[in-house]
């Protein structure tokens, strides 16, 4: 698929400043940032932009990311005394269409020497308005992934310790057994490994809260087995309590068990198609790492649940010449 608009330019100097500048935008406002009153209306805008760029090439865009969009439009449909929730998913999804277009445009090697050179600057990110460790670490592991440069690996493995995401350092395991290839250099990914361990061992508490998160999510799906609670609707029904807080989760910290609630059998049947899809077509090792790394988090956690950390993802899956053609 061939963006209409932007497919024909090729001045790769400029792709690399605009992927860059990218990167450090999602990156610094792509997470709870983008929920923050100041800033919420301009980052809609953009989206509702991104959103309308996806409509116009929807007939380009592959047949498993369309049917996704109908399950969570069904499920919105099923669901509308939550619809403002629901909207807000499916705005952040129409954003992913758009990305998903606009990605086309740009090589893997563009996006590779993109990711790097936000990689250099990235640190900067931290200097900011804040954000969320576990949102956060994201980046750190991208990085670490994506990059040829042993002094950028190093200094990524040592802030995602110190960041002390736990879903994000398994990620970071799997993730380096596959960017490693055929012969992957098991004393780098049980290291990792073990450092996710270790940080669970040393905040049992709040790794073991997962399972009461898990039940109440399972408990709205058993509601509602086929269509699901709603897009959006674990957080908007408050089906999962935060300990020691008077709020509620806004997802249940497992990719798996929140489509089943929220979408339904259909959302997990879309899910699996979805995942199997992006897998067989992954072209490079290291775009592999990535979508393993996030796939092992999201068993944990949900960073593709932010805005941010959702579009780098597309970026990845639908650059050109990134993946197979067969």
């Amino acid at each position: 698929m061939k963006f209409k608009f932007f497919g024909s330019y090729n001045d790769t100097r400029l792709k690399t400043y605009a992927i860059t500048t990218t990167i450090l935008l999602l990156s610094t406002y792509g997470g709870v940032q983008f929920y923050n009153p100041k800033t919420a209306p301009s980052l809609s805008g953009l989206f509702l932009g991104l959103a309308a760029v996806g409509l116009v090439n929807l007939p380009q865009i592959d047949r498993v990311y369309l049917v996704g969009l109908g399950v969570v439009v069904i499920s919105l449909l099923l669901n509308l005394d939550i619809w403002r929730a629901g909207l807000a998913r499916l705005l952040l999804m129409g954003a992913a269409l758009g990305v998903m277009s606009l990605a086309r445009a740009i090589t893997v090697t563009e996006l590779r020497h993109g990711l790097t050179w936000a990689g250099w600057l990235w640190p900067l990110v931290l200097l900011g308005p804040g954000d969320n460790a576990n949102i956060l670490a994201v980046w750190p592991l991208v990085f670490l992934l994506a990059s040829n440069s042993t002094a950028q690996k190093w200094l990524y493995g040592v802030l995602l310790i110190w960041l002390g995401s736990r879903g994000a350092i398994i990620g970071a395991a799997v993730g380096l057994a596959i960017v490693t290839g055929r012969r992957p250099d098991w004393r780098v990914t049980t290291a990792a490994l073990g450092a996710g361990l270790l940080l669970i061992a040393w905040r049992p508490h709040t790794a073991l809260y997962r399972l009461g998160y898990w039940a109440g999510a399972l408990r709205g799906w058993a509601s509602s087995p086929i269509w699901g609670v709603g897009p959006g609707g674990i957080g908007a029904r408050g089906l999962i309590g935060q300990p020691g807080v008077a709020m509620d989760q806004i997802h249940s910290h497992n990719i798996v068990i929140s489509a089943a609630a929220e979408l339904g059998l259909l959302g997990l049947v879309a899910l699996a198609w979805l995942a199997w899809h992006i897998w067989q077509r992954a072209g490079s090792a290291w775009q592999r790492a990535i979508i393993g790394a996030l796939a092992a988090w999201s068993m944990v956690d949900e960073p593709l649940f932010w805005p941010g950390p959702l579009l780098l993802l597309a970026l990845v899956v639908c650059c050109r010449d990134g993946f197979n053609t067969q």
